[in-house]
């Protein structure tokens, strides 16, 4: 069996590690998931019995494969520390020994639960204890960005650092509409005026307000997929489990993808920054980059470029004048 294993994947597991099976494991759209079972010396020195480990292992086999891997390495990393209850183990991420152009990700596995899912209030405290315990360790001047590139199904994401949170968000919502425009074909009002006006007078409007005036935010680790697929109940623990953490450091309030239950959850847990009457319709902004994405990786929601493009023309008719400084 060991012979089925790339010699990269097996110099991860820990020294006299026997692998007694390999097998396909969950279902991911970029990768390909196992389970691997082996059978390792305990680290007790006086215990000469044998424990039995499992581990999940993504292997990419797409471009950028190797960044794929370390963004998911670095991300799942800075999820552990701050809720190692609530995520598996990182071990290990790099290259294909067999193929270098191929990359593996490896963490701790766990059993989980599909038919259980947490409560709003559970899954909104692990959530809160995630940004509240990681505000000021993303990077020690305060800004935005993360130390390596992450990735939104297989589309990167720009990290690297800015000042302000509305920089940061203004750079990637255009890659993300060149990225759509990449796949789906160019899009002439989009092109001509709707997006340089939206960036100019919208982007500035709803997020400029939360670093002026008076106002700060500080940035913390943020799941940027949490969908339920994403959150299971470990059968052993008994506690939530996420997974695929594609993190980034924003702050309060991305649309998650569950029921209105689990957001408002969150916000009685973590209430929205001030400017309060500004979340909704930041909310709204935020809900685009997704959505907009979405319709370049998945033929079926190639729709959801109009549905940006109407929420854009909403929210122009709504801030014609962008930014004012009260």
């Amino acid at each position: 069996m060991d012979n089925c294993l790339d010699p990269a994947i097996r110099r991860a597991l820990p020294e006299g590690s026997v692998v007694l099976s390999i097998s396909q494991h969950g279902r991911t759209n970029w990768a390909q998931g196992l389970k691997l079972e082996t059978e390792s010396p305990s680290p007790r020195k006086a215990d000469n019995r044998r424990e039995k480990k499992a581990y999940f292992i993504k292997v990419t086999t797409r471009n950028r494969a190797l960044e794929m891997a370390r963004g998911e390495f670095e991300s799942h990393k800075a999820m552990h520390i701050y809720t190692p209850e609530n995520t598996t183990r990182p071990i290990a991420a790099g290259p294909l020994e067999t193929n270098p152009s191929h990359a593996f990700f490896m963490t701790e596995f766990r059993h989980p639960d599909p038919e259980k899912r947490p409560s709003p209030m559970e899954l909104a405290m692990i959530l809160r204890k995630l940004h509240n315990s990681s505000i000021s360790s993303v990077d020690s001047r305060g800004r935005f960005g993360f130390p390596v590139t992450t990735f939104k199904g297989y589309v990167p994401l720009d990290n690297s650092w800015t000042d302000s949170w509305e920089e940061w968000f203004t750079r990637q919502f255009k890659l993300d509409v060149k990225f759509e425009q990449s796949v789906r074909g160019p899009d002439p009002e989009m092109d001509n005026e709707l997006l340089e006006e939206f960036c100019k007078k919208v982007i500035p409007r709803l997020l400029r307000p939360l670093q002026t005036e008076g106002r700060a935010i500080k940035p913390c680790f943020v799941h940027t997929d949490i969908w339920h697929g994403n959150v299971h109940f470990d059968r052993e623990s008994e506690v939530p489990i996420v997974f695929d953490a594609l993190e980034l450091e924003m702050f309060h309030h991305p649309r998650y993808g569950w029921g209105p239950e689990y957001l408002q959850a969150y916000i009685d847990l973590m209430p929205a920054s001030e400017p309060k009457d500004d979340f909704e319709d930041r909310v709204a902004l935020y809900a685009m980059r997704n959505y907009i994405v979405s319709a370049g990786l998945w033929d079926h929601w190639a729709y959801m470029r109009g549905v940006v493009k109407e929420e854009m023309k909403r929210l122009l008719a709504k801030y014609p004048n962008g930014y004012t400084r009260k």
